[in-house]
């Protein structure tokens, strides 16, 4: 009984400490909203909300046939996949256009996109084919692996009560 009651305090505490924020789609609908900056932008910590696989490919011997991309498996080369969940910071970017980088390094971002104000900024790609995208990563050429494309960013929303913040009550002022 000790046991199920620790569980159900620990399980108590997760809810509250979950429920401060919540992960949003992030659109233009949303930086106009909240008017943000691009300094407001690069303040802002991103989140992927599918997993992305890339994979390095030989573009040259890549072929179609029958409306789909053809790749030879052992010619594909380094693989990168970032997971749904990863964080990310805002580089550069526009109203429906940016780029968000993962990880440290020249050239290392991906380019996230909206055809609309109330659509999510999506993963984008020079091309897709089958639901293979073609882009470049770190100054190279790379596949995304299909379902990639569903991948768009998130941002955390707090609502400003649930802040830490100071509080006092004015008891006003006597004449003398």
């Amino acid at each position: 009984m000790k046991a199920f009651t620790q569980i159900l305090g620990l399980a108590t505490i997760l809810v509250f400490a979950t429920s401060c924020y919540q992960l949003v789609p992030y659109s233009t609908q949303v930086q106009e909203q909240y008017h943000l900056s691009v300094r407001d932008l690069e303040g802002i910590q991103f989140y992927l909300s599918h997993p992305i696989r890339l994979y390095k490919a030989d573009v040259k011997k890549a072929t179609t046939s029958d409306g789909n991309l053809l790749v030879n498996p052992g010619e594909m080369g380094e693989q990168i996949t970032l997971k749904a969940g990863t964080k990310g910071v805002f580089i550069n970017g526009s109203a429906f256009k940016m780029a968000v980088s993962f990880e440290l390094g020249n050239g290392k971002y991906l380019i996230f996109g909206s055809a609309s104000k109330e659509d999510p900024f999506k993963l984008q790609a020079q091309s897709w084919e089958n639901k293979h995208g073609l882009l470049q990563y770190g100054g190279h050429d790379y596949f995304a692996e299909p379902g990639s494309g569903r991948a768009h960013l998130l941002i955390k929303i707090r609502d400003l009560k649930e802040l830490d913040r100071k509080s006092r009550v004015v008891k006003g002022r006597i004449v003398k």
